[in-house]
Parts: structure tokens; sequence; C-alpha cells
């Protein structure tokens, strides 16, 4: 199963619990996850930030420890001021042709 995530909120409980239910299917034999953050959501990616639990930059972290692919909206990332460099190892900075590729991918999207 192909799984994408997409987190339109900055950190919060809602994020939180999203974070940990694709950890907890990317270490599902066959399952796939892609998880893409958009608006304040790509706050959650920015490491050892005031705005990042420790514990949400480690689900981050085993998320992309299983091969599974994080971006983070390029305009939503300028909008406030962000830099690649300030995001978490592994996050990269994406496009919107891209989160609609994995959208046309997944067999499942879920926005959190």
């Amino acid at each position: 199963m192909k799984y994408l995530f997409i987190f339109n909120e900055g950190l919060n409980e809602k994020s939180y619990n999203g974070l940990r239910l694709a950890n907890s299917l990317s270490r599902i034999e066959n399952a796939v996850v892609k998880v893409y953050f958009f608006g304040d959501g790509v706050l959650c990616a920015k490491q050892d930030s005031e705005t990042n639990l420790k514990s949400t930059q480690s689900l981050i972290e085993n998320i992309l420890k299983q091969n599974c692919e994080i971006s983070t909206c390029g305009s939503c990332l300028d909008a406030r001021i962000i830099s690649v460099s300030q995001l978490i190892s592994g996050v990269k900075r994406g496009t919107l042709d891209e989160v609609a590729d994995w959208t046309c991918w997944s067999d499942k999207t879920l926005i959190f």
C-alpha cells in the first residue's frame, strides 16, 4: 500500500499524531510512505526549533530511515524565511508538481 501524508498545520497534537501514524506505517512490510508539508506544516520539519518537539524530530528521522521521502513546499519555506539548511537532515525542498505526482501515485492520502 502507498500512503501520502500531507500536513498543513504547525506543530500541534494533530500533526504529532499524524507523524506517529506515518512512522508506524513506514515500518510495515510492503507499505511505502511519503510525507509533504504545506503552510505552517513546514515548521514541523525545521530541526532543533523552538516550534519542534524533540520527539517530532525523532519521528521524522525514523520515517526517513525507512527510505521514505519527505518534502516541504518551497514557497511555504520562502514565506516563512526558512532555508533548506534549517530542515531536518534528509527532508528536501519540494514543488507543487512533486506533491501532485505523489497524490496520483498514492493509494491513500491522509491530510492533517
